[in-house]
């Protein structure tokens, strides 16, 4: 099944809310808008506060592809920076990081059985 951007698919997994993840998300939300199309932003900032903040969204929690691809974009990129390249970071970062990675391969799969492409914002 070929799936749209403006689509609603399942979120599909579990994330675990950390101190990791609620001051990466702080730092981020500062540059969301310069990041993304604005329209895409503004959806992607709502969900990110439901899913951390509000603790509303899970697994079968319907949510736009697009969020889903910019959310993985996002585990991507901390999987990079704070797992994948060794910077020698804080024990607390290297393990954020890593759990990042794990998420991301569980979204990655399950995007994947649901026929839609993982390329990240």
């Amino acid at each position: 099944m070929t799936h749209k951007m403006s689509d609603q698919v399942p979120f599909g997994i579990r994330f675990k809310i950390t101190d990791y993840v609620i001051g990466e998300w702080m730092a981020y939300q500062e540059s969301i808008h310069s990041s993304l199309p604005e329209d895409l932003a503004q959806r992607y900032h709502k969900f990110i506060d439901q899913l951390i903040f509000e603790k509303s969204v899970k697994p079968s929690t319907l949510v736009d592809v697009d969020v889903l691809l910019a959310f993985g974009g996002d585990l991507n990129n901390r999987a990079q920076i704070d797992y994948r390249e060794w910077h020698d970071h804080d024990p607390a970062i290297v393990l954020g990081g890593k759990r990042a990675e794990h998420s991301l391969g569980r979204l990655k799969a399950h995007l994947e059985k649901l026929g839609i492409p993982p390329k990240w914002y």
